[in-house]
């Protein structure tokens, strides 16, 4: 049997620990090659879950601020571009220190046991690192479809990828 595989991306968590390790590396940002990591997960299709940070700061004046959100949409416009690939965007919450990302985690849920239960795929791989998404993890595998979950060893709940396939880190 040959698994369909699809690829879901927490891009917080990608973005965030891609860059610490490249500057924990090399000393400086790098971008992520979004295609290879598509097809290096073997996906036929890609979906990434992130958040535009249209908040406007205390201090960021309009320019800067219009600035930031432009090259975010860029961004996220680029990954959509991308063959094979989804952006499902969810939303900013609080004030200030406080400012939280709202439904991406759910979208992802949703997204990934939706595509499971219709039988769109029957292999996921997830990029993610936080305990929020092992019963999900749970349930796929409950519903017969193989799971890989990546993650970087320095920032994952061990809870998270027990009871997957064997994992890239």
């Amino acid at each position: 049997m040959q698994l369909i595989w699809y690829l879901f991306i927490d891009g917080a968590y990608v973005r965030q620990r891609y860059s610490e390790r490249m500057m924990e590396y090399f000393r400086e940002e790098g971008e992520l090659d979004f295609a290879r990591l598509f097809s290096s997960a073997g996906a036929f299709k890609a979906f990434y879950y992130d958040c535009l940070d249209d908040c406007q700061k205390r201090d960021e004046s309009t320019e800067n601020f219009d600035r930031r959100v432009e090259q975010q949409t860029q961004f996220f416009e680029s990954i959509q571009a991308l063959p094979g690939y989804h952006v499902r965007l969810g939303s900013l919450s609080g004030a200030a220190r406080k400012i939280r990302q709202k439904k991406v985690d759910v979208l992802l849920a949703v997204d990934v046991l939706t595509h499971a239960f219709q039988k769109n795929m029957t292999a996921a791989c997830l990029i993610a690192g936080d305990l929020d998404f092992e019963p999900v993890v749970a349930s796929l595998i409950h519903l017969g479809v193989y799971v890989r979950v990546m993650y970087d060893r320095k920032s994952i709940a061990p809870d998270l990828y027990r009871g997957a396939c064997p994992a890239f880190s």
